[in-house]
């Protein structure tokens, strides 16, 4: 093809045939006409400028194109970048038309320039003119973005007077001028959207993460409200009693930039556009709103949310963007059952057992006695079998609404902060992601109330999750009865023990009461006071005197001085029973089995735990 030149047509063959010493010896095309192998393809090396170079190349631009040019090339450029040095080295000392303006009289401000006063109006004829668009260009539509330019170049002079001196954002009626026209380009030409005019136009979602400016303290104690900028439009936005508080105190004011997750729209009639709404507004939380740095940019941000921590959290304070914890401890299954009379049931596994025998009995008795009724009323087994379908599903006695969840205790990651975080179970292989030394980062928690052990936390619809790190298998650790002493009233333990003495069942209206006495290798005794009723079952039968019990999830009482003897509650997380695990050694089960000291010892604590017991 490089010989001949390019193909005009569909290349066909000649018939003729080929003779015998053509046939054995194939044409060979020049080197230079070969086709090359073909390889894997590679792209090409690219080469990174230094950081200097890249600097360089910024400032240039800057310099050559002027103020649009800029603008379109530091959108890779942070303010903080920007404006060096610090901000206290730039204040300026000198008087400013600028230290006037605030976001609410910066759309009456007017520049004075060649001895006119240029406002909003000039600059809407101005841009009227470049544009030659009156519907795009709207009257309205410029003074709602003159007002954020001036209130933005005049917070930048105040801030850093002599950096904007010989900048393209100084300033002035020109800065503006290209400004609004860059403002126009992206808006009406590119039809790109801000963070406000896309959830009030109804195309994203408010609860994303975003930063927006505080403008304007427009609520009074009654309405608690305060109005927010992402920089080219605003909205009204509600605030809680904390936020409030803070508004009060001085810690949120005019020019101050807030992240905000989870936020929702309240009095929202539909989509509207940004400068005709007049009832939609902003609702935001204490547990979801932090303060964001100065140099943040505004706006929809690329992270999904923003971590905040166990000690900054209020209950009922909203839902929180992102926890990163790791797992301490992990509780064992619980069922919540909903009645129609609007009461719930938890039940530990035991007593759903019981609960679900006691539904199945229930449940063929009444099928038994609506068909031995109405067997006669159908004509045939098939109408039969319709009509009992129809009544279960009528009768809501004959369905149950159980929801299952755990229980895990966790810890700020870093931190030392903890909390009691309730996992609603939406699959079975959600406990393996919450094993103790896991570290997972949270998303779409809410606070229900404070508790003793820290905030207790609840998982909702919009729960996610992500595990960052695997732990290694933690051993369980059980505290011995020497160990007692150091706890407080309502902390949680685990202990193993021997039973050495077994109190009468006491019957407290609807539950009942047992007293168990447990010793181990030390010289203390514990006292557990186990209640059960139709939500705690703990075990099946009664252990006897020499038995070994494993107990977890315990609710340490106090010490009674009298007796000598420590106390403990039991709790709906508790669990009993008389089987260890396999490959567990006791030690002291032995020694209190085959040695005489042993022996000595647990008919010494036998015969104390019965005189408390009948004394």
């Amino acid at each position: 093809r490089a010989i001949l030149g390019p193909r005009l047509g569909k290349y066909t063959p000649s018939p003729r045939k080929l003779s015998p010493f053509h046939r054995s010896k194939a044409f060979k095309a020049p080197q230079s006409a070969r086709r090359p192998k073909s390889k894997p393809f590679k792209p090409p090396r690219r080469v990174l400028k230094p950081l200097s170079a890249v600097k360089k190349a910024q400032k240039k631009i800057k310099t050559t194109l002027g103020l649009e040019a800029s603008f379109a090339y530091s959108g890779k450029l942070k303010l903080r970048e920007f404006f060096r040095p610090s901000r206290q080295s730039l204040q300026t000392t000198q008087h400013s038309p600028a230290d006037s303006v605030t976001s609410e009289n910066a759309a009456l401000f007017t520049f004075q320039t060649h001895g006119k006063r240029l406002g909003s109006s000039e600059a809407w004829q101005e841009l009227l003119v470049w544009s030659e668009d009156p519907i795009g260009c709207t009257k309205e539509w410029v003074a709602n973005h003159y007002r954020w330019i001036v209130w933005k170049l005049a917070s930048y002079h105040r801030k850093f007077g002599v950096k904007m001196k010989d900048s393209s954002l100084r300033f002035s009626f020109s800065s503006v001028i290209s400004q609004l026209k860059l403002r126009y380009r992206k808006e009406v030409l590119n039809a790109k959207r801000s963070a406000i005019k896309k959830f009030l136009e109804g195309d994203d979602s408010p609860s994303r993460y975003m930063v927006l400016c505080v403008s304007k303290m427009c609520g009074e104690s009654d309405s608690k409200t305060i109005e927010v900028t992402d920089g080219w439009y605003a909205i009204e936005c509600e605030v809680d009693d904390f936020l409030w508080k803070c508004v009060q105190d001085g810690k949120i004011y005019p020019g101050l930039k807030l992240r905000i997750f989870g936020a929702v729209l309240v009095n929202n009639s539909g989509p509207v556009a940004p400068l005709e709404n007049t009832t939609t507004k902003l609702k935001i939380n204490v547990n979801s709103t932090r303060r964001a740095p100065w140099d943040a940019r505004l706006g929809n941000q690329a992270r999904p949310a923003f971590r905040v921590s166990i000690s900054s959290l209020k209950p009922y304070g909203g839902v929180l963007p992102m926890l990163r914890v790791r797992v301490v401890k992990q509780y064992p299954i619980m069922t919540y059952e909903r009645k129609n009379e609007g009461r719930g049931y938890r039940r530990n596994q035991n007593a759903e057992f019981e609960a679900r025998i006691r539904f199945e009995k229930a449940y063929k008795r009444r099928v038994a006695d609506f068909i031995q009724k109405n067997e006669k009323s159908f004509a045939s087994p098939e109408e039969l079998k319709q009509g009992l379908e129809k009544y279960i599903q009528e009768s809501d006695s004959l369905h149950r609404k159980t929801s299952s969840y755990f229980k895990v205790e966790i810890e700020d990651f870093g931190r030392t902060s903890r909390a009691v975080l309730v996992i609603w179970v939406r699959h079975q292989d959600i406990r393996d992601s919450f094993r103790p030394g896991n570290v997972v980062e949270l998303f779409g928690v809410g606070v229900r109330q404070l508790t003793a052990r820290g905030p207790e936390l609840t998982t909702n619809r919009l729960f996610a999750f992500k595990i960052l790190q695997k732990g290694q298998s933690i051993n369980h650790k059980f505290t011995t009865l020497g160990e007692l002493a150091v706890l407080q009233p309502g902390d949680n333990f685990d202990v193993v023990g021997v039973v050495v003495a077994v109190g009468d069942k006491q019957h407290m209206g609807s539950s009942t009461r047992r007293v168990i006495f447990v010793a181990d290798a030390s010289h203390e005794i514990l006292g557990i006071s186990m209640v059960e009723n139709d939500e705690c079952k703990f075990l099946t039968r009664v252990p006897s005197p020499g038995q070994l019990l494993v107990i977890e999830n315990l609710k340490y009482a106090g010490f009674t001085k009298s007796l000598k003897v420590h106390n403990a509650d039991t709790a709906k997380e508790t669990l009993m029973t008389t089987k260890p695990r396999p490959g567990k050694q006791w030690s002291f089960l032995e020694w209190f089995q085959e040695t005489d000291t042993g022996k000595v010892i647990m008919s010494e604590k036998m015969g104390k735990a019965l005189k408390i017991l009948h004394g």
